[in-house]
């Protein structure tokens, strides 16, 4: 990820693309990642403040049924987005604080609800932490470590001869110790690369 992107909380949808491809040296384009929110391996946001809606759930704490977004909502329906290209408002279920469109009510809420949001109104943004999150699921998914550059790579390798120190791994026979991983992968719950080569390379980079 490039490191002034790691400064910033919120990330556009240009800023998350271009991440993305860096980290996965995949050509992910924004059906993908439309794609992904869709699917829930991601989460994907538009600030709401100033939309007007309704309350779909109410809880305890009598939510108003009128309400008006305050800050970043996450979008629930992301099929939404790819669906409705060509049209000129969208609308949306959404969660996150809002106001009751009752004068006298001050409080903020935290609720889902619905708005018709239009067009010019839709620039998406990104959690940078997702976004990284993301890049790793794709990584491991597609039996390929993120793309680092060769600091990133010396400092992941050391960090892997320590923990194999630790664990008692010799790095010189890296594929003996394949199986005790994905034995050990397995045992905590852990999703390991399909091929034994993928385990081996990490191995042979902290053996240099």
């Amino acid at each position: 990820m490039r490191r002034d992107h790691l400064l910033l909380q919120w990330l556009s949808i240009g800023q998350a693309l271009e991440n993305l491809r860096i980290m996965t040296n995949h050509p992910i384009s924004e059906e993908d990642l439309l794609s992904y929110c869709e699917e829930a391996l991601c989460a994907v946001y538009i600030n709401g403040g100033g939309l007007k809606g309704g309350a779909e759930v109410t809880s305890s704490k009598e939510v108003p049924k009128s309400v008006y977004g305050a800050g970043y909502q996450r979008i629930l329906n992301g099929g939404a987005l790819r669906d409705s290209s060509s049209a000129t408002s969208v609308l949306l279920s959404l969660v996150g604080p809002v106001f009751s469109a009752h004068e006298d009510d001050y409080q903020e809420h935290v609720c889902v609800w619905g708005a018709l949001v239009a067009r010019e109104r839709l620039i998406l943004r990104f959690r940078t932490a997702d976004i990284h999150a993301l890049a790793g699921k794709i990584a491991v998914s597609s039996g390929k470590g993120m793309k680092l550059d060769p600091r990133e790579k010396k400092s992941a390798g050391m960090v892997i001869a320590v923990l194999a120190k630790m664990a008692g791994v010799d790095l010189s026979h890296p594929y003996a110790h394949t199986e005790a991983i994905r034995e050990a992968a397995a045992f905590h719950g852990l999703l390991l690369p399909e091929h034994d080569d993928t385990i081996v390379k990490y191995l042979e980079l902290a053996n240099k």
